[in-house]
Parts: structure tokens; C-alpha cells; sequence
């Protein structure tokens, strides 16, 4: 009897342990498509976290990044893209479904704009951003 309620206890205990990691992050649903980012989410809070998960309808492979919002952004290269990327999923195949954990930071925001951080969802594979693969986003401290 007594094993059995302590097993009972260790098990919630277990339980509760799992479900309070996330009480403090925001799950966000983002669908990948040929050729548009859809986001459950387009306003964040600086300091909170959230739990992106990152689903490719597609039959082609794409990634999602978190971008500072600029001009040109499908001019720009690969590498530059991925230096300048807040975070990112680099390779969503078909069908595939990945996660990520992510907290807005408020020491990024634009000049001239303020508390607000002008961001947005990319998908920076050749021709895929020129072709729609992008949300705007904003933050708010």
C-alpha cells in the first residue's frame, strides 16, 4: 500500500513537473506552404517565451526564420540571412513538422521605432521570399 502511494506520488509529481515547464510559453502554430507562411500569432511580448511549431504542408522543403523586417530581403544572400536570423529551423522537408523554443528580447528594436520590434517570418530558400514566404510580426516590451 505504501509503495503503491508513493509511486502514485512520484508519478504527479512527475506529471505536474512536465505540465509547468510550459506555463509560461505561448504555443504558436506556423503552416509552411508553397508559397506562404500562415502564423496562429503576429503579436509577441519581450521577455516571454514561446513554443513555435513549424509544420511544411508543402511537397518542397522550406525553413522558417525570424527576421529583423527590412527592405530587399529576397536580394539577400543565404548566408547573410542566416547570419542576421534571430533563430531559425534551417530544413523543413515535406511533411515534416519541428519546434522551436524561442523569447523575444527587447534590445533589438529598430531605430526610430520605438518600444515596438519590427520582425518577421522568412523562408530565405532561392525565390521562396520573392514568392510570398513572409509574415510580419511585431514585439512589444
Amino acid at each position: 500500500m505504501r509503495r503503491s502511494l508513493i509511486g502514485v506520488v512520484l508519478g504527479l509529481a512527475v506529471f505536474l513537473a512536465a505540465c509547468g515547464s510550459r506555463a509560461d510559453t505561448g504555443t504558436v502554430q506556423i503552416t509552411l506552404s508553397d508559397f506562404a507562411i500562415k502564423t496562429s500569432q503576429t503579436q509577441f511580448t519581450a521577455g516571454k517565451s514561446y513554443h513555435f511549431v513549424v509544420k511544411n504542408t508543402s511537397q518542397s522543403a522550406h525553413e522558417f526564420m525570424i527576421m529583423p523586417q527590412m527592405a530587399n530581403m529576397g536580394a539577400m544572400s543565404m548566408d547573410d540571412a542566416h547570419q542576421m536570423a534571430l533563430a531559425m529551423v534551417d530544413m523543413v522537408g515535406a511533411g515534416e513538422t519541428k519546434t522551436l523554443d524561442y523569447t523575444f528580447t527587447g534590445d533589438t528594436s529598430m531605430p526610430g521605432m520605438g518600444m515596438t520590434q519590427a520582425l518577421e517570418f522568412d523562408c530565405m530558400f532561392s525565390g521562396h521570399y520573392d514568392a510570398g514566404m513572409h509574415a510580419a510580426i511585431t514585439v512589444k516590451s
